[in-house]
């Protein structure tokens, strides 16, 4: 992404503005879902120690716009028809037809686009490029809690899916550290806290990933572990496996001569042969990470909205022989019949983890607005989304997942949506009533509304989290009044022990202080954000700036009045280079001050007592002056206004 900025600090990935062509925030480099148009993410701790972000991109191509377009050249092509064959069944049939053609040609296109970008599978990647790797692990407890276990259910006819047990991966540093203690038959060091991350797969940055390494032999990460399968080797530099033009442009790659060891150009072969082992390296590497870091396990956040619960019942529930409500629906309700000697009676019941997935498909219910997304494959049912390369390249726990729809072919699909023919022609005002209202143009228009519906559901969860009021440790008027009957204790001691009474100045500032310690010790908040905001000016990433845009004037006008009258101009997050002597506080009306329009047409009566002299006016021109210069150098952060035009201190009159 290009012009990607938080505050005051902004990256750019393209340094000669003649290049930019538009405003997207492209760098015209390709990503992950195509040519980068925008992107927001607003970033939050929840009491980590570290900030991470929600992010939400958009790029080209637009998979809804051209979905969109089709919408409307279906309709308008059935209008078409209609108006030629005046009521025809059967041209509507032969379109409809064409048109679910269609549909089935567009989810082929984009179960593949999907599928090779998310994974909710570790060793998926290593297939697609022909590596066959072993399973990733799943423990027994895992098996139990999600009855993937290939037994029968109760009524001894529904066969349970099987997951096979595999062992459990340790990190590296785990791993050594067992093998050492049983080596030297003591128990093994506290994992937590006493055995150092050296070798762990999360803190190492792989071989295959540095580009001096191109043709040369490296070691690959295999569960976890470095394997010691080669001998070590002297470094290769950047210079020395590159190739460079003297204007600095990169020309080819060089390799080491078998023969006699001196650096020569890549050939073909060469760049297989490493493509190869990078695929290898890859692959393993994924494997490791993905089970280690999107392995989910049920906690206390998965179940924080349950209304009336109290903290012991929510223990009771994230028992590990209970399938909690998980809101992120690490869950799968299973149906059976079971003959009670009577009839027949139809039981549901609630395991943990998802459902399991053998096929890439697309979605034709609509439970939690997955409406139309493309389920890829999931041999595990405790496996969240996420993308291989970011895995890989950050190392760490990477939420992914792309929001483009498909169409879902199957039938009774109008029972999953809650729109009916009047509220889905509304929301496509451009399109005909009557042509909306038909089966094949309300299946498409479904898959259209369901993806705004939830980019409306992104925006909301990505700011919600800067948005919520802060904790409340206690109650804030009640601190209010603690605090200021500590004060006027403390000035009662000290008129007591012969000290002199407090000035307004100084009464003002300790009265300040206390209610901002009182304020501060109701709310907690985040050490991390706040070193965030000092050190950048933001909270959020973005690409483009923001404004507010009113749809009713009388909005804005609300809007407009309010910021006047509370006077809300920009605060300083860095102490202004302004030498100041002394700042008097007075407590009445500051001078008279003539207007512009006054200055202009002077009347000829004068004030009877105006006895100011003329270094007293020249102050008060000099200070209006300062006072001008400073606010403008605080919006616009340029060069700090001169002192030397004060000839008194500054005064603030409140």
């Amino acid at each position: 992404m290009d012009m990607m900025y938080i505050g005051k600090h902004y990256v750019r990935a393209i340094d000669n503005k003649a290049l930019r062509e538009d405003h997207l925030a492209s760098s015209g480099k390709a990503g992950l879902s195509g040519f980068g148009e925008s992107s927001l993410c607003p970033g939050e701790a929840q009491a980590r120690g570290f900030e991470h972000g929600h992010d939400k991109k958009t790029s080209i191509p637009k998979g809804h716009h051209q979905q969109y377009e089709d919408l409307k050249n279906f309709c308008r092509q059935a209008a078409e028809t209609e108006n030629v064959s005046h009521g025809d069944a059967l041209p509507l049939a032969s379109a409809e037809a064409q048109m679910r053609s269609f549909m089935e040609n567009y989810n082929q296109r984009l179960i593949p686009f999907v599928t090779s970008r998310q994974y909710e599978s570790s060793i998926l990647p290593g297939r697609q490029v022909g590596i066959n790797l072993p399973a990733s692990p799943f423990s027994s407890l895992q098996q139990q809690q999600s009855r993937y276990d290939g037994q029968y259910e109760a009524n001894d006819i529904t066969r349970r899916d099987l997951v096979p047990v595999v062992e459990k991966e340790p990190g590296a540093h785990i791993a050594r550290e067992a093998r050492r203690a049983a080596a030297a038959q003591r128990p093994p060091a506290n994992a937590y806290n006493q055995v150092p991350l050296t070798g762990n797969s999360l803190t190492l940055l792989p071989a295959y990933q540095l580009t001096q390494n191109i043709g040369e032999p490296y070691r690959i990460i295999r569960q976890g572990e470095v394997m010691d399968e080669l001998a070590s080797r002297r470094a290769t530099t950047l210079d020395e496996a590159c190739s460079f033009s003297l204007n600095g442009s990169f020309q080819n790659f060089l390799v080491s001569c078998e023969e006699t060891g001196e650096r020569r150009r890549a050939t073909l072969q060469d760049l297989t042969k490493d493509a190869i082992r990078y695929e290898e390296a890859f692959a393993h590497d994924f494997r490791w990470l993905s089970g280690h870091n999107h392995d989910h396990t049920c906690a206390t956040t998965c179940i924080k909205k349950m209304k009336k619960s109290t903290d012991e019942e929510k223990k009771k529930v994230l028992k590990s022989n209970k399938a909690p409500p998980c809101r992120f629906w690490f869950l799968h309700v299973v149906s059976f019949a079971i003959w009670d000697g009577a009839k027949e009676i139809v039981k549901k019941t609630r395991r943990r983890g998802k459902h399991i997935v053998d096929e890439a498909t697309i979605c034709n219910s609509n439970e939690h607005n997955e409406y139309g997304l493309v389920e890829p494959e999931r041999p595990q049912p405790f496996r969240s989304p996420s993308s291989d390369v970011m895995c890989n390249a950050d190392r760490c726990n990477d939420d992914f997942r792309i929001m483009a729809r498909g169409y879902p072919m199957g039938d009774n699909i109008e029972r999953h949506v809650k729109c009916d023919a009047a509220s889905l022609a509304r929301c496509f005002p451009d399109i005909r009533f009557k042509d909306i209202s038909q089966a094949a143009a309300r299946r498409m228009a479904y898959s259209v509304l369901a993806l705004h519906v939830a980019a409306h559901n992104c925006d909301y969860y990505i700011v919600k989290y800067q948005c919520k009021s802060l904790e409340q440790l206690q109650n804030l008027v009640t601190q209010y009044a603690i605090g200021i009957q500590r004060l006027e204790a403390e000035e009662k001691e000290a008129l007591a022990s012969g000290a002199e009474p407090w000035t307004t100045k100084q009464r003002a500032r300790k009265v300040t202080i206390k209610l901002q310690s009182a304020a501060n010790r109701c709310h907690w908040f985040s050490s991390t954000e706040l070193a965030v905001y000092l050190r950048t000016g933001g909270t959020c990433w973005m690409s483009h700036e923001e404004v507010p845009v009113f749809l009713s004037k009388i909005i804005y006008m609300m809007h407009a009045c309010h910021r006047l009258v509370e006077d809300r101009s920009p605060g300083l997050l860095e102490a202004a280079d302004i030498k100041m002597d002394v700042m008097e506080f007075r407590a009445h009306k500051p001078p008279p001050r003539t207007s512009a329009r006054a200055a202009r047409n002077p009347t000829k009566q004068e004030p009877e007592n105006d006895s100011a002299s003329s270094d007293e006016n020249e102050a008060r021109v000099g200070e209006q002056n300062f006072i001008k210069n400073f606010r403008r150098w605080r919006k616009t952060r340029g060069p700090p206004p001169p002192v030397a035009e004060l000839p008194h201190p500054l005064i603030i009159f409140i």
